[in-house]
């Protein structure tokens, strides 16, 4: 999960995703699985979903995210989402400072990559802004995709802590043709061979070391 140090376009993980079919008995089970309860984030306007965060240390937290019943909103990301019988790990993201410029240096470095824009109401009225930038792949969730918070504060700064990651372990059937998109990237990790694409959190919590996998 380091990042190449000859890397000029991203910084460090960000972010960690949990899917979960219902938000708030998602909540309910990190709170008992861990032993530290996430707070609401908002929802996602456009995806139909919404979130709620725990901090993993300083920089880097937890997102579950689920369907939110509140929006019409049909999404592929919402869909996959409603097709969840337990929570399972469903994406990571790495932080860059300009997603702009990392899409255009992506571009350069022969991966093609989507820029967008998003934004989302927090409880307290707040308005979250941030851009994405996702490399074109069908690799499924071993790879991660990019984010630029720019001047907004980020969800850590604000998330309930308690719990840290330990690792993260992607895999797929493949693993030769994720990993060379990984180093391209600038990320050194290593994907390890496994019956689909997918990822395995491992995390340290006032309960004692959890894991949740596909």
């Amino acid at each position: 999960m380091v990042v190449s140090e000859a890397n000029s376009l991203i910084t460090e993980l960000d972010h960690l995703m949990i899917g979960v079919p219902d938000l708030e008995e998602g909540i309910e089970w990190w709170a008992s699985f861990t032993g530290v309860r996430p707070v609401h984030g908002g929802p996602h306007e456009g995806l139909g979903t919404h979130n709620a965060l725990a901090a993993l240390g300083d920089t880097l937290y937890l997102e579950l995210l689920a369907p939110d019943p509140s929006q019409s909103t049909r999404s592929p990301i919402r869909e996959t989402l409603s097709r969840l019988e337990a929570p399972r790990p469903s994406g990571w993201c790495y932080a860059c400072d300009d997603a702009a410029k990392t899409h255009r240096e992506l571009a350069e470095r022969g991966v093609e990559s989507a820029h967008a824009h998003f934004a989302r109401e927090k409880p307290d009225g707040e308005t979250v802004k941030w851009e994405l930038v996702f490399p074109s792949h069908q690799l499924g969730p071993v790879i991660p995709f990019l984010i630029d918070w720019g001047d907004t504060t980020r969800p850590v700064e604000d998330s309930p802590q308690g719990c840290s990651l330990l690792d993260v372990t992607p895999f797929h059937p493949q693993p030769a043709e994720p990993q060379a998109l990984l180093d391209k990237l600038g990320i050194e990790v290593t994907v390890a061979p496994g019956p689909r694409s997918g990822l395995r959190f491992r995390f340290d919590s006032p309960a004692g070391e959890v894991c949740v996998e596909p």
